[in-house]
């Protein structure tokens, strides 16, 4: 059960060793609650029935370079349609990343849309990094 301390986490990313790397990360501790999507309908179905406090997406999923974006649409409409009916939203922090789409290509939408930080792969992704 989730106490008011706990954040929920999810995670984006079509290759194996990025969600192992995310599993070991937040494995072991309460403080983080973690949920991974290989796919964009994974994603979109994860989304649609539960709140995340931080979302990392990688933009070019399933061979669609520009997946992502669309991932990062439909959090937007959900957080749209939640405050038109009144739920109590918690805004995620959406963290996009991409080896293959340079900021520069989805930077004027992303921000529209709420991602605070942009993380080009390859990267460390080492347990550190992530909890930094």
């Amino acid at each position: 059960m989730a106490t008011n301390k706990q954040r929920f986490v999810l995670c984006i990313d079509d290759e194996p060793i990025i969600r192992r790397i995310f599993a070991q990360t937040f494995s072991g501790q309460d403080e983080f609650i973690l949920d991974i999507a290989a796919t964009v309908r994974e994603a979109l179905e994860t989304l649609a029935q539960c709140q995340f406090d931080l979302v990392f997406i990688d933009i070019a999923i399933e061979g669609d370079r520009m997946a992502g974006m669309r991932i990062l649409r439909e959090i937007s409409r959900l957080e749209i349609r939640g405050r038109s009916r009144g739920q109590p939203m918690i805004d995620a922090q959406i963290i996009c990343m991409s080896a293959s789409v340079s900021l520069d290509e989805i930077m004027a939408e992303a921000n529209s849309l709420d991602c605070v930080i942009f993380i080009k792969k390859p990267t460390s992704f080492t347990v550190q990094y992530l909890r930094r």
